[in-house]
């Protein structure tokens, strides 16, 4: 078993500008990139364009990634924060044999599959844990995210 580091804290917020300008003041972060999600998939607001840009394009976000360091710090637009905690999920770097022996094992001990991709998938334990095992690491935040495809023209 090749389980190398948590990737990334995931954190679920009802207002993703605020709780942006928040950590990335108390924890001296920059943002890598901020998403939303349309009919066709997530797609990232261009480097360089602000909330500013994205609300007068009419463009609700739904994701940021925060770093410095080697901390990524995700945050998911949730309406409100309920029993399911602001928790969202839990990152991990993994080789590919784990990755696919998780992919594997993990229906057998009570996980939930949830996404199932080539280079991660999203499981629920069975005590409501959510886990997010890929084969890439988070050294360079910017370039992970939606694809290049970007959000619009804005």
């Amino acid at each position: 078993m090749s389980l190398y580091s948590v990737t990334h804290i995931a954190l679920r917020a009802p207002n993703l500008r605020e709780a942006e300008a928040y950590y990335c003041d108390l924890f001296g972060l920059e943002v890598a990139w901020r998403e939303a999600e349309t009919s066709d998939g997530w797609r990232r607001l261009p480097e360089g364009k602000t909330w500013d840009d994205a609300e007068k394009a009419g463009i609700q976000l739904g994701m940021v990634m925060l770093y410095r360091g080697s901390l990524a710090l995700a945050l998911e637009l949730h309406p409100s924060i309920s029993s399911e905690g602001q928790l969202s999920h839990i990152g991990l770097l993994v080789n590919e044999p784990e990755l696919n022996r998780l992919r594997q094992y993990g229906p057998q001990v009570g996980c939930r599959l949830v996404h199932d991709h080539p280079q991660t998938i999203v499981f629920d334990d069975k005590y409501g844990i959510r886990w997010e095992p890929s084969t890439f690491t988070y050294t360079e935040p910017k370039l992970l995210g939606a694809s290049a495809e970007r959000l619009l023209n804005v």
